[in-house]
């Protein structure tokens, strides 16, 4: 790409280029870190393990780059191995910046998806998971290139997990520009900075969104964001495995950093949806609630049509919630409204399973709550999903668990049964009424019923 173009490396790194900078790191490594004179390029050392580990990676890597250009994932110019006589081999990357080095970063943050230790130091200056949440941060997105940055991130996530690797980072800098405080852009319309901070050309647009050739500009245009996907050549070998048995037993299976490469890509992507992009301001006003059986509908109670909204009355079409959720494609709003004849997962005597439902396409995960000790609960709950382009030729899947309120002791949830629905015929049919036994179990039956609102037109997409 244009950042990592031949002839710039050269200009930095190559013969006669000025004497690189010593980097301070937070690292608990030991490798060693470089900047180039410009700080456009870091020169990093690795072991051998994750230069071989790159090295594999390498034909995927260029080809998720060219599928997805926008991607966050650092752009390496280079992987090296060099013999040192008396020192053995050593192995080193150059990485592209994340950060645009004529533009000074006020706020830097290590963003890996877990709060479980992950504030920083007295005297550190880059900021954890925990500061950025403490600090009311958000990514003030319009709502597009929000949905674009949902998107990518979960792409760049999937293909990290694909390769089984762990414990990367999403390095989010900060920049903030002075207002112009002109009459034409004033303090809403924003300013390109100098890099110092003080405004220089008033951008063009006030909406925000892509800068390039790298940085998001906030809606309003007075941050700029630079955001990128580092240290992700950690694979989830024997000893990542043992800290995460350690932790388990601790009872932080699920909030520690070191986890299985799937659940630790599926945190991240939701720790980015729910405490990293900003969320769109929802209308306060009351709304009545759709019958969770919707068109399939049987009960004539006057009662209950007051009650509750049904199809062809004002109200139950898209709401500011399913926009708000919405991927690029559009929404699956799912109601799980209750589970039938259950498996006991509890052998305690008189304990019943606690159960609660989950709905999973790709990496996005969203669940109801738990009905204690019952094997026929009823949820009545809504979660959505965004859908995007890449999740029309994979399934949905609704599972059910048991909660084992004290994990512990008791270890991971309990598998009560999973239903499998294939996206692009949930797409098609608009609405589901789902009545099924549950797979992979002797027993159980799931009612639930899926919508697909599409992206609406004027939020960047078709519409119906």
């Amino acid at each position: 790409g244009r950042l990592t173009k031949p002839e710039l490396l050269l200009k930095s790194l190559g013969k006669g280029s000025p004497k690189y900078k010593v980097m301070s790191t937070n690292s608990k490594s030991g490798e060693f870190f470089f900047f180039s004179a410009d700080r456009k390029f870091i020169i990093k050392t690795v072991s051998k393990d994750e230069a071989m580990l790159l090295y594999r990676m390498l034909p995927a890597y260029q080809a998720h780059i060219k599928a997805t250009p926008r991607s966050f994932c650092v752009r390496f110019p280079g992987l090296h191995r060099v013999e040192i006589p008396g020192l053995g081999e050593h192995y080193f990357t150059v990485m592209a910046s994340v950060f645009d080095s004529t533009h000074k970063v006020h706020e830097t943050f290590d963003v890996k998806g877990s709060t479980l230790n992950r504030k920083a130091k007295e005297g550190e200056s880059c900021g954890k998971d925990e500061d950025w949440v403490d600090r009311g941060h958000r990514l003030k997105l319009p709502g597009p290139v929000r949905r674009e940055v949902r998107e990518v991130h979960e792409q760049d996530a999937e293909f990290l997990a694909g390769f089984g690797v762990m414990d990367y980072s999403l390095l989010i800098g900060i920049h903030r520009c002075e207002p112009t405080g002109d009459a034409e852009g004033g303090a809403e319309g924003g300013a390109e900075c100098d890099g110092s901070g003080s405004p220089a050309r008033r951008v063009l647009g006030r909406g925000g969104g892509w800068r390039e050739p790298s940085g998001l500009w906030a809606e309003g245009g007075q941050d700029l964001y630079f955001v990128g996907l580092i240290d992700f050549l950690i694979a989830f070998g024997l000893k990542k495995q043992a800290e995460h048995v350690l932790r388990s037993a601790q009872g932080h299976s699920a909030d520690a950093s070191c986890v299985d490469p799937k659940a630790y890509a599926e945190r991240q992507v939701q720790f980015v949806l729910d405490s990293v992009l900003s969320k769109p301001e929802l209308s306060t006003g009351s709304r009545t609630p759709r019958c969770p059986y919707g068109d399939h509908c049987i009960r004539q109670n006057p009662q209950h049509k007051e009650e509750c909204c049904h199809p062809g009355q004002p109200g139950w079409e898209a709401d500011e919630e399913d926009q708000s959720a919405s991927g690029s494609a559009g929404t699956l709003r799912i109601t799980f409204i209750k589970a039938r004849d259950l498996e006991n997962a509890d052998m305690a005597p008189g304990d019943l399973s606690d159960p609660y439902a989950t709905a999973g396409l790709g990496l996005q995960r969203c669940s109801t709550h738990t009905v204690d000790n019952n094997l026929n609960p009823e949820w009545n709950c809504v979660v959505r999903l965004a859908v995007d382009g890449a999740h029309l030729g994979q399934e949905l899947e609704l599972s059910v668990w048991d909660e084992d309120h004290n994990r512990s002791l008791q270890g991971s949830d309990d598998f009560l049964g999973r239903l499998g629905l294939p996206v692009a015929r949930l797409v098609k049919g608009g609405s589901v009424l789902v009545k099924e036994k549950l797979q992979g179990v002797s027993k159980g039956e799931l009612h639930a019923r899926i919508e697909f609102i599409p992206l609406a037109a004027g939020n960047g997409g078709p519409g119906r």
